[in-house]
């Protein structure tokens, strides 16, 4: 709350303070009125002297009182005359001098504190100084289209001052030299509303804007690089420096729901160390009474005079913990770890507000614990390398997972890598047509011959140990389209099945199968399935050995050795629900992508395949990978990802200046057709085909008509042009 306020009837628009013999006197414009009002208690201000315009035009703008006797108060117009009133101190207020030198608005108006009888005029484009005693303009030092918001004296140099631009800039000048500026600073984007010398440094200056900055600026640094930035949540109106304070200072916005005066640390720039909320409308001014006090005004025509004993500390609602994140995907988190100090512990914190931000005590009782998480620079090279060099299609599918297996290895993606060699094991002999998983005789001929040539191996090296032949499991189509396990002499996980070798002769009798049909039929079908002659010199029984085979491969039916089917639908799933917990949405789609067919879509939800579709396109566009990127999209088994290819914007321009194009198919630079077919002459803008060797061309139909009847190029360039 504050101590002192006073109700006046016109919205005020600029204050000035001065203090006289001990008094507080604040002289204050709004509208058509000027007043000078006094503080004559602790609780309200006495109106001793006013002014009121009748005539529409004119409006005040802003005002200053002269420091040094307090005899003058000057006050500008919207029309841009100046006037000079004297105040005697006792109640009588009139005009002394009427300057209309400026042809436009007078935005600031200051008294030369060293030279008080020079008055310095900022206006819309230019900066003019009026002598008070020769009652005349006796130099000008800015004349040009660029409007002056601010002029500030230094409180130590006599020799300088700065001025506040539209053009977001700030200059300094030497009163001795009104031709040229000492120095340009391209502070803020926009309008630079308010600027302000260090109260103890004079190489030290603060500038505010509307591009909601606050910057301090080292003069005797070269560089033009701001020591310190601000960033509030609205434009800034008016900035000042906090007396007695070297890293402080208050503030208030230019939006109409600023109503709020802010004070400012330095150490602590993205917190205001203070707030005063004394103000129910945009305000309007602002003026240091002394280091624990100042001076505001607002458009809802109230003064205020306001202690800083007990302002709203936004530091105590503040969360005491936070997380950031940067473009590069590196997260930041900032908790606070309580840890008091006895000896520095206030008394009373309402004693002496400012008492912390000198000393920082109350925040010296927090610590804050920062940690970073930094993401792998080689991410992202990786990401884009295995985008870049992946194939989806255009080979077999034992080539492409070949390849994207030695692509994942180039980069160390060694788990991936491992992936595409087990998807290329499990649906390398995928086929769309049914199989009924039985054996054909050559197959069982095939298996016959190997059990009996592991006993002629065996009676040749008269080893113990019989030889073991092994028979492969691999893949094949069941009935209803996915894989299941049937034997075949391969190279996969083998089942072994170990023929017996040299057995005592007892243990079997030696039977005759001359009439058997059995094993007559296995006997005289040989493995290209023609009979295989009777020897003469044969006997008239089976050895041991093929008496065990032909009851191993004739007695079971082909019905008991089918093996039932493998489902890899439930495996691919949960592959690719693996992947995109750890975020790998590239080998989710590049999985589902290579495929194809061969992926159940039921397995897993559309939205969910789709919106790792939607992310993984989103990075190649971010590489700039457009082949892919477009690839992608074209073998999509997805509406919502082929519907992309329809709406995917493009850009035409002209081949000669690389300019855009109008809509006419025109450019604006060369007035030449960006694409002319070579037969009818006319711009294309449809599909346009041309010749790789002379590189002319046309429209699609045109040019097939043309090259049915023709070999040589319509253009007369007498190339045969071939195409494909």
């Amino acid at each position: 709350m504050a101590d002192v306020s006073k109700k006046l009837t016109n919205k005020i628009t600029s204050i000035s303070y001065l203090k006289h013999d001990y008094e507080d006197y604040v002289a204050s414009v709004g509208g058509k009125v000027l007043r000078i009002n006094k503080r004559c208690s602790a609780t309200n201000f006495s109106e001793i002297a006013r002014f009121q315009y009748r005539e529409r035009a004119n409006n005040f703008v802003d005002v200053g009182w002269q420091e040094k006797n307090g005899h003058f108060i000057a006050t500008s117009l919207n029309s841009g005359q100046v006037q000079l009133w004297r105040y005697d101190w006792k109640q009588d207020l009139s005009i002394a001098h009427t300057y209309e030198d400026c042809r436009r608005s007078v935005n600031s108006l200051t008294f030369d504190p060293y030279h008080p009888n020079l008055l310095y005029a900022g206006s819309q484009s230019q900066v003019v100084v009026f002598d008070l005693r020769e009652k005349k303009l006796v130099s000008t030092y800015l004349d040009r289209e660029d409007a002056v918001r601010d002029l500030r004296f230094p409180y130590s140099d006599r020799s300088e001052f700065a001025t506040a631009h539209d053009s977001g800039k700030v200059m300094i000048w030497d009163t001795r030299k009104s031709d040229k500026c000492l120095r340009v600073i391209s502070c803020h984007a926009h309008v630079v509303f308010s600027c302000d010398w260090h109260p103890a440094n004079n190489q030290r200056i603060i500038t505010a804007g509307r591009d909601q900055y606050i910057k301090v600026w080292d003069l005797s640094d070269s560089v033009e690089s701001a020591v310190c930035t601000i960033l509030t949540y609205s434009g800034v109106r008016k900035v000042r420096w906090r007396p007695g304070y070297d890293n402080q200072c208050a503030s208030y916005g230019s939006v109409a729901w600023d109503y709020d005066v802010n004070i400012w640390d330095l150490s602590r720039t993205y917190i205001p160390v203070a707030v005063l909320k004394n103000h129910s409308h945009v305000i309007s001014g602002l003026i240091w009474r002394d280091s624990n006090s100042l001076i505001s005004s607002s458009a809802d025509n109230k003064i205020s005079l306001d202690e800083l004993k007990n302002p709203h500390i936004p530091a105590k609602d503040a969360t005491p913990s936070s997380l950031s994140f940067n473009a590069y995907g590196h997260i930041c988190t900032a908790i606070r770890t309580p840890v008091m100090d006895k000896e520095s512990k206030m008394e009373d914190e309402n004693d002496n507000l400012f008492k912390f931000c000198n000393a920082y005590e109350h925040f010296q009782y927090n610590n804050s614990m920062l940690t970073s998480y930094a993401r792998n620079l080689t991410d992202d090279t990786k990401i884009y390398y295995v985008a870049k060099h992946y194939i989806i299609t255009g080979r077999s599918f034992s080539q492409i997972c070949d390849h994207n297996r030695e692509v994942a290895n180039k980069v160390g993606l060694y788990h991936i890598a491992q992936t595409w060699s087990v998807l290329n094991i499990m649906y390398r002999n995928y086929s769309t047509s049914n199989d009924d998983r039985k054996m054909s005789s050559l197959d069982i001929v095939q298996v016959r011959n190997d059990i009996i040539s592991d006993e002629d191996d065996t009676d040749r090296t008269s080893s113990d140990n019989a030889p073991s032949s092994s028979y492969a499991f691999t893949s094949a189509m069941s009935d209803d389209g996915e894989n299941d396990i049937g034997i075949y002499d391969g190279e996969f996980p083998t089942l072994p099945f170990q023929a017996p070798g040299h057995m005592p002769t007892e243990a079997f009798e030696y039977t005759s199968l001359e009439n058997d049909d059995r094993a007559s039929t296995i006997e005289n079908v040989s493995q290209d399935g023609k009979d295989r002659p009777s020897s003469a010199n044969s006997d008239s029984y089976l050895k041991p050995t093929e008496f065990v085979a032909n009851l191993f491969l004739t007695q079971p039916t082909l019905e008991m050795m089918e093996i039932p089917p493998w489902k890899f639908s439930n495996i691919i799933s949960d592959l690719l629900q693996y992947y995109a917990d750890q975020g790998d949405v590239q080998t989710c789609v590049s999985v589902i992508a290579v495929l194809g067919d061969r992926f159940d879509v039921a397995s897993i939800s559309e939205e969910i395949v789709v919106n790792w579709y939607n992310y993984y396109l989103e990075i190649l566009g971010k590489f700039e990978l457009w082949d892919a990127h477009n690839e992608l999209i074209k073998t999509a088994h997805y509406g919502a990802i082929t519907e992309l290819s329809f709406s995917w914007p493009y850009i035409t321009g002209c081949y000669k200046c690389q300019k855009l194009v109008n809509k006419a198919g025109c450019c604006n630079i060369c007035k030449k057709p960006p694409a002319v077919c070579s037969v009818c002459h006319l711009p294309v803008k449809g599909l346009f085909v041309w010749c790789h060797g002379c590189g002319h061309g046309g429209h699609l139909q045109h040019m097939k008509e043309w090259i049915n009847r023709n070999s040589v190029c319509p253009t007369g360039c007498k190339h045969h042009c071939e195409y494909e």
